[in-house]
């Protein structure tokens, strides 16, 4: 990493989530809090940033759609999604989409959290040409691995709609034939 220190702004619109990331990273590198998607982003108008981790679900902007408003601004800054509920269909799309580096669901391991982070601020660093080949093959096979794991999930979701699906027609069938021998 370049001898800056990285900066990470963190959206959520709980303060107690806030206080929580703020103490865990406070040290490690400089961290910016606000519960407003419209302040990030005039957050990132004014300063650079090297990774935004966002709350999937906030009253007034959706995680993916600030993340997606921050690739525009920044490509560079490196984008993580942070939820507390399953919303497969969108972490799907935005992770197709380039919207995401990761999602990490709530409540989150600190260590798995400080390493995603870790992990986005040396992507940051190989966008600027900073540091070695090496560690970029490492991020390539992170990143492939994650897109792999979403579309394993998206699949595994599919089969269990299709199955329960099957179940119902099954179920439906054998109360027809109740009813016909009654």
């Amino acid at each position: 990493m370049s001898s800056e220190r990285a900066t990470v702004l963190f959206v959520d619109d709980e303060e107690r989530i806030l206080r929580s990331l703020r103490m865990l990273f406070r040290g490690r590198y400089e961290v910016l809090t606000t519960t407003s998607g419209h302040e990030a982003l005039k957050m990132l108008r004014e300063r650079r940033v090297h990774v935004v981790v966002s709350d999937q679900r906030m009253p007034l902007m959706l995680g993916v759609d600030l993340l997606r408003q921050v690739r525009e601004i920044s490509p560079v800054t490196m984008r993580l999604l942070l939820t507390g509920y399953s919303d497969l269909s969108a972490i799907v799309a935005s992770v197709n989409e380039s919207e995401i580096f990761r999602f990490i669901e709530k409540p989150w391991q600190a260590p798995y959290l400080l390493d995603v982070v870790e992990q986005a601020i040396a992507g940051v660093d190989l966008a600027r040409g900073s540091i070695d080949e090496g560690l970029f093959a490492d991020l390539s096979g992170v990143l492939e691995d994650t897109v792999f794991g979403v579309d394993q999930i998206a699949d595994l979701v599919a089969s269990l709609k299709d199955f329960s699906r099957r179940d119902q027609v099954h179920a439906e069938s054998v109360d027809v034939h109740r009813l016909i021998e009654s």
